[in-house]
């Protein structure tokens, strides 16, 4: 009887240790990956922004050449949905235009600014909370994967380990026979 029972147990470990080695692996693949993403999301976007400004600087100067002034509106169809553009002209007055007021206090957001030829500065803020949605964006197909590779390790584990147990099994019903 104590070798049936074994058997069984021993099959438990195999698939505990290989699965239990799988996840650690991918626990650590998925820190480093997630660390690694987080970065580069947070890059693109600081460079978005900086080159966000760099064109707003451009249409700035090319608006000031035209008849027509620099409007919030004008601003606003430069900003786009998740921005705002402020515009400081060479006499120190400011318009503003874009997606609600980002201050330079909220941890997080992100500003950029450049100089517009003929005077002035044009800053372009993005709310913190966009950074961190297309974080969190760029994680959940690392999470879902790191998922479905667990649950596929749990399984070839198991398969793997009835069939190392499968002689022991044999053994052990030989020995019963003696």
């Amino acid at each position: 009887g104590s070798g049936w029972t074994a058997t069984p147990r021993m099959r438990e470990r195999l698939v505990v240790t290989l699965v239990s080695m799988t996840v650690g692996i991918l626990v650590v693949f998925g820190v480093v990956r997630a660390y690694s993403t987080a970065d580069l999301v947070r890059e693109q976007q600081r460079d978005s922004v900086a080159q966000s400004a760099e064109a707003s600087a451009v249409a700035i100067t090319a608006r000031e050449q035209g008849p027509q002034p620099v409007t919030a509106d004008f601003l606003a169809s430069l900003a786009g949905s998740d921005r705002r553009v402020t515009y400081v002209d060479g006499q120190g007055r400011s318009v503003s235009g874009g997606a609600r007021e980002v201050t330079a206090d909220d941890d997080g957001d992100l500003h950029a600014s450049r100089p517009v030829p003929g005077g002035g500065r044009v800053t372009v803020s993005e709310d913190g909370s966009v950074q961190s949605d297309r974080v969190s964006g760029a994680l959940l197909p690392l999470v879902l994967l790191a998922l479905v590779l667990a649950v596929a390790a749990a399984v070839i584990g198991s398969l793997l380990a009835r069939r190392l147990a499968h002689p022991f099994r044999r053994l052990a019903e030989n020995a019963k026979r003696i």
